[in-house]
């Protein structure tokens, strides 16, 4: 019997259709973006400074390779792939009672979450007080109180810690002038977006600290907390830099690291994805 190749057509595509509709629905989190638990950043942090500026086109000083001294973790759920620590590790802690802040030792905990919907692990300390970060791998870092200038926490967040094009907002410590500010000169729109750059200066340096060089998924920068870390009376910066709505990328930012012509230095960050 001759088979018409209409009718094999038809048979192939009917079978196919069936087949697909009995494969199991999971729900599953993609972007670009991401490989595997893996995040990568197609546009990384850049601590240069900006060096010359001819008709709006600016070129920097690319000297950050986003391999960080230090490892940098915060307390609370998380991925497993997402922690850099081990549980009974030495960290330092950055903790806030009242209104006091202290670089203070302790040691973490890292225990499995039992049946977990998203998040695997949970990160916890013995230590009173709310924890800003806990880092480890930098040298420097004194313990004892911190002058802070700036804490916004995640569970009750203020608009204004947003970065948001046109944004601005200035610190004054130890008798200087800090500015940090939002600027895109390709898109008035306040939401970020290709060619968006945040922007530390003071009255002698200023030095762009991320840039936007692609449109982002609805991604956000915002400011955490802020202070003198280091001891240097020089303004030391936690921020979140995602360049993507699924990704919190927070990084510390460093004075006593950064070079003569610069004002902070990226040392370390804590990466996490939401699903």
């Amino acid at each position: 019997m001759k088979v018409s190749k209409s009718l094999i057509v038809v048979f192939g595509l009917t079978f196919l259709i069936g087949y697909v509709s009995v494969l199991p629905t999971t729900q599953v989190c993609i972007f670009s973006e991401v490989t595997g638990n893996n995040f990568v950043k197609t546009n990384p942090i850049n601590d240069g400074i900006l060096t010359t500026i001819r008709n709006d086109s600016i070129e920097y000083d690319w000297e950050f390779k986003r391999k960080f001294e230090a490892k940098i973790i915060e307390t609370g759920e998380f991925h497993k792939e997402d922690l850099t620590g081990k549980s009974g590790e030495i960290w330092l802690g950055l903790f806030k009672n009242g209104s006091d802040f202290s670089i203070i030792p302790t040691k973490i905990k890292i225990k499995d979450i039992p049946n977990p919907e998203l998040f695997d692990k949970k990160v916890f300390t013995e230590k009173k007080g709310e924890t800003i970060f806990l880092i480890k791998n930098i040298k420097g870092l004194k313990t004892g109180k911190i002058q802070t200038v700036f804490y916004q926490n995640e569970e009750d967040f203020d608009e204004k810690a947003n970065l948001k094009n046109g944004a601005q907002i200035t610190f004054d410590f130890n008798g200087e002038s800090y500015k940090l500010f939002v600027e895109n000169k390709n898109s008035k729109e306040e939401f970020l977006s290709r060619g968006s750059k945040l922007i530390l200066s003071n009255d002698k340096k200023e030095q762009i600290l991320t840039y936007l060089k692609n449109d982002c998924d609805d991604c956000g920068w915002s400011i955490y907390w802020v202070g003198d870390l280091d001891n240097d009376k020089k303004l030391d910066f936690y921020l979140d830099l995602s360049e993507h709505y699924n990704v919190v990328d927070k990084v510390l930012f460093l004075s006593s690291k950064a070079k003569k012509s610069k004002l902070v230095k990226a040392v370390g960050h804590l990466l996490t994805v939401g699903c």
